[in-house]
């Protein structure tokens, strides 16, 4: 019973990592009302992305699509998006590391330790973490899809081309600077998507296997 306990502790703890990184984590949805004269729809974009996703499509490069410049890209953000968007997103990326640091300590403390209040005490705070984790991302987000920060201020032409298209993009960037409109150009959603849930999901399930082993030993 002890083993079975242990294995399915490790596995399902083991099991937040591959989500976070390989299901779709994060789901967004631009906008264009410039656009549409073109293409007949106002949606440029409309995608669910995951971490290993965005590495591959936007950081590593291909053939054909060179690497964002992710350290130019920073750079040209207006300070005032940045102090707008920095701390919250910089406390979403804290939750999320301590979301995935909680899953080594989980799988030690089944490893070592024979008293299961330890390992209940760090999933539960694991599972806080993934959850602190998007509130946080929501809050990232919301001056993006208020407009309170314009798109434009974050996504130049040349990068809005790596999400849709140069010529949808170029579309949208000319007509946005023509008519001074930041508004041509919109974040309709912003959201953590299922890897979030996922993560929620294996988290409580760990928390309940352990629970539930607990009450069986003190019977």
């Amino acid at each position: 019973m002890k083993v079975l306990y242990k294995v399915v502790a490790i596995v399902l703890a083991l099991a937040v990592i591959p989500v976070a990184l390989f299901v779709p984590f994060v789901k967004l949805v631009v906008t264009s009302k410039a656009a549409s004269i073109f293409s007949g729809s106002e949606v440029l974009l409309d995608k669910a992305y995951s971490l290993s996703g965005l590495y591959e499509s936007f950081l590593k490069g291909t053939e054909g699509k060179e690497p964002l410049d992710l350290k130019a890209f920073i750079a040209g953000i207006p300070e005032s998006a940045k102090d707008a968007l920095g701390a919250n997103f910089i406390a979403f990326l804290a939750f999320f590391i301590l979301a995935l640091l909680a899953v080594i300590a989980i799988v030690v403390l089944v490893l070592v330790c024979k008293k299961k209040k330890a390992i209940l005490i760090v999933t539960g705070l694991g599972l806080l973490f993934t959850i602190g984790m998007n509130i946080m991302f929501n809050r990232f987000a919301a001056p993006l899809v208020s407009g309170i920060v314009p798109v434009t201020d974050l996504l130049s032409t040349e990068v809005l081309s790596q999400f849709v298209g140069g010529g949808l993009a170029a579309i949208g960037g000319l007509l946005g600077s023509l008519l001074g409109g930041t508004k041509l150009v919109e974040i309709r959603l912003l959201s953590l998507s299922s890897a979030y849930i996922f993560m929620l999901i294996l988290y409580i399930a760990s928390l309940v296997w352990t629970l539930a082993h607990t009450l069986i030993d003190w019977e």
